[in-house]
């Protein structure tokens, strides 16, 4: 049985050291970077909905041998440069929204994911940033940078 058995949001196939798993916990918890001996886990979070506190995890181990891995099994880190396009689908369709908004009504529905949204991204943009420090010469995720 995978030692990830006891993480319900890991994926079985993630066989991480135990430097990985000894700091999470039964929930995914913030965005951000866990960073191991020879690995890592970056915790990101699906974009939020407003009205909704939970939050998706999306998550990506970094192997021994450098390569990441996402929640899907794929190589890489195109689900996180997925995210980033949902996100900034999201913010144009907002933009549109708030340049046509006339009633406190559509002005109050904006504010509901505003503060959820600006959290979010600001906690993606910073585990991103973590990422990177013990990552630096990773170019495909420079580019989400």
């Amino acid at each position: 049985m995978s030692k990830c058995s006891d993480f319900p949001y890991l994926p079985q196939f993630f066989e991480c050291e135990d430097e990985l798993l000894d700091q999470l916990s039964n929930r995914p918890g913030n965005q951000r970077c866990v960073v191991g001996r020879d690995e890592l886990l970056l915790v990101v979070h699906e974009v939020p909905e407003a009205g909704s506190p939970e939050r998706v995890p999306l998550i990506f181990w970094r192997r021994q041998d450098e390569t990441w891995i996402d929640n899907g099994g794929q190589k890489g880190l195109k689900k996180l440069g997925d995210l980033l396009d949902r996100y900034t689908k999201l913010l144009d369709e907002k933009q549109d929204i708030i340049d046509e908004a006339d009633t406190a009504q559509e002005i109050f529905d904006l504010a509901r994911i505003a503060a959820p949204l600006g959290r979010a991204s600001r906690n993606l943009a910073m585990a991103i940033d973590q990422t990177l420090i013990h990552d630096e010469d990773n170019r495909e995720l420079r580019s989400y940078r």
